[in-house]
């Protein structure tokens, strides 16, 4: 079965390493004319004697457009400022060339300088003189092209320029902006929580379009005039895979079936944009010569989310109530737009598709927002109940355990642990360890009462000496010669044995003193011998026989092993038990 996934990755992946490569390369070699600023506040609009259209051999298109005026008399220097679009440009001066711009030879795959704001400085003892400025287009439709000429201060008509577009700049701005700070907040939610993603797709569908928009204004070539071929691949290359992340936000409200509809689709576009850049690097086809391709790309994909949220409308699945959604909004600004471009050859400066698309933006964030903070409050919810029920049932397996362990024992380590926080983290944080492992150890039993390896075993005694050493400090030393330890025992049996001889031998006993654990193993037996130094006891009145905890350990040995406990004890030299268990039944 395909994997849809890695094919989106690697498309996406491969069409962006395009996209930059293009863009660092046409930024790098870009090499059109920079001009001078002057100062001047004052416009004057050129009247044009005279517009002919004529055949020349090296124009793209064999055709030149000449336009012929002379300046009015002028006593500062000024600048003439015209703009054209996708078309070089040639000035003249008495049939002298003095300004040219056209795209660098070195670049085969820029044959076009986009739109350009042309600066030419006129000194005013030019004035009075003959102007002949040819314009050769690169395409057909930018053969008719309205020149206006105008003679005046760059600077101020940076400023009448700004002026006359800021309503779509400040919206172009904060779709940007928008969808700039989606694309961060999307990043840094799939890093924390790895959720929210819709909302970075939308960001990036905010950011193209903003991006798009930005650098299609024709006043930003009169701030970056030797960058323009760059502006503009940014600009198409931007429009190329805009409907990618918008296809990525919208199909989330849809099945699985649907949305493997838009993954293709999406995957499509992006294909077909890698194309188009191929074809632009070769030199075949210019991006704006195949802009009709993104054009259907987009048309397609809003009749998708079109017919999709239709049909969704009409028929919405179980249990779901039909609801308008605000991506109806952005389809009609978007085909506003188109309609306006192909059948009135004017885009009214994009405004449809920009406030359309803040409208969706904004509304499509709360939506995402609101969604989001509702799914993590329900899952908390969830996560309390479930916390909730877990801590009822430790409750009970903690009071079961307790009935096995000594409460003294359990307050005396916790005020222990308590005190060293203040003075001795680290020793804290290892009893810790040890008392966890300790009480993890009992609760095991508890639920599973078999027989356990000897290392385990061994290591709950040294958890336990070492949380009595808390107590105790150095008046408890814990000694082993450990010659076999591949067997098995009943759990609980050796830990009573190392607990009565710490609390009845060692504890009483100036200074303390040192249980010793050994093992050792012959033809028949495996033997386990725990001695103390302690205070010992007088074993001709059998005191360990009355004990419920030495009884219990007889019992366990007995009917889980086979096994027996003896016990030695002589009065001021200590104790000694030894655990016998048939080799055989060890080793079950």
């Amino acid at each position: 079965m395909i994997n849809t996934g890695k094919i989106k990755t690697v498309t996406y992946t491969l069409t962006g390493i395009l996209i930059i490569a293009l863009l660092i390369i046409i930024g790098v070699k870009d090499n059109l004319e920079k001009n001078t600023d002057i100062e001047q506040d004052t416009f004057i609009n050129i009247a044009v004697e005279s517009t002919q259209t004529i055949e020349r051999a090296d124009a793209p298109l064999g055709i030149v457009k000449e336009f012929v005026f002379t300046l009015p008399e002028i006593t500062h220097d000024l600048s003439l400022m015209f703009q054209s679009s996708h078309s070089f440009v040639e000035v003249y001066i008495d049939n002298e060339l003095v300004y040219s711009v056209k795209t660098s030879s070195d670049i085969a795959f820029a044959e076009t300088p986009g739109g350009i704001w042309n600066i030419v400085h006129v000194c005013h003892e030019g004035s009075s003189k003959e102007f002949r400025v040819v314009i050769i287009p690169v395409y057909e439709g930018f053969l008719e092209q309205n020149i206006t000429f105008t003679l005046g201060n760059i600077r101020e008509m940076m400023l009448v320029q700004v002026s006359d577009s800021l309503a779509e700049v400040i919206v172009t701005t904060l779709a940007t902006i928008i969808g700039l700070l989606f694309v961060i907040i999307g990043i840094y939610f799939r890093i924390k929580t790895k959720g929210l993603m819709n909302i970075f797709s939308l960001g990036m569908f905010s950011l193209s379009i903003g991006l798009w928009r930005f650098f299609d204004f024709t006043f930003l070539s009169l701030f970056l005039r030797d960058k323009t071929v760059f502006v503009y691949y940014i600009s198409l290359t931007m429009l190329m895979i805009s409907m990618i992340p918008l296809l990525e936000s919208v199909k989330k409200e849809f099945s699985q079936k649907i949305q493997k509809l838009f993954d293709i689709t999406a995957v499509c576009i992006a294909f077909t944009s890698i194309i188009q850049l191929i074809l632009q690097f070769l030199g075949v086809f210019s991006l704006r010569e195949m802009l009709k391709v993104t054009h259907i790309t987009i048309i397609a994909s809003l009749v998708l989310t079109t017919v999709c949220l239709i049909v969704r409308l009409i028929r919405p699945a179980e249990n779901e109530k039909r609801k308008f959604s605000f991506t109806f909004i952005l389809i009609a600004g978007i085909a506003l737009d188109l309609f306006m471009y192909y059948i009135q050859y004017d885009s009214a400066g994009l405004m449809f598709s920009i406030i359309s698309l803040l409208i969706y933006v904004i509304v499509e964030a709360i939506r995402l927002i609101v969604t989001y903070v509702e799914k993590e409050e329900k899952f908390l919810s969830n996560e309390i109940k479930l916390a909730q029920s877990e801590t009822e049932l430790a409750q009970i397996r903690f009071t079961t355990m307790m009935s096995q362990i000594r409460s003294h024992f359990i307050f005396n380590i916790l005020n222990a642990i308590s005190g060293m926080c203040k003075y001795d983290p680290e020793k804290a944080d290892r009893t810790i360890v040890h008392f966890a492992r300790f009480l993890r150890s009992n609760i095991d039993i508890m639920q599973n009462d078999e027989l356990v390896h000897f290392n385990n075993a061994l290591r709950h005694i040294e958890d336990y000496i070492a949380l009595e050493q808390v107590r105790y400090g150095d008046n408890i030393q814990f000694e082993t010669d450990i010659q076999v330890d591949d067997f098995l025992l009943p759990p609980l049996v050796m830990q009573p044995l190392v607990e009565n001889a710490i609390i009845h031998g060692l504890v009483p006993k100036k200074g303390g003193g040192t249980i010793t654990l050994r093992t050792r193993k012959d033809n028949d037996n495996i033997y386990i011998t725990i001695e103390d130094n302690g205070m010992g006891f007088d074993d001709k009145k059998n005191i360990s026989e009355k004990s419920i905890g030495m009884q219990n350990i007889r019992f366990r040995l007995d009917h889980m092993v086979k096994g027996a406990l003896k016990t030695e004890s002589i009065v001021g030299l200590g104790t000694k038990s030894t655990i016998i268990i048939p080799a055989k039944e060890a080793q079950k």
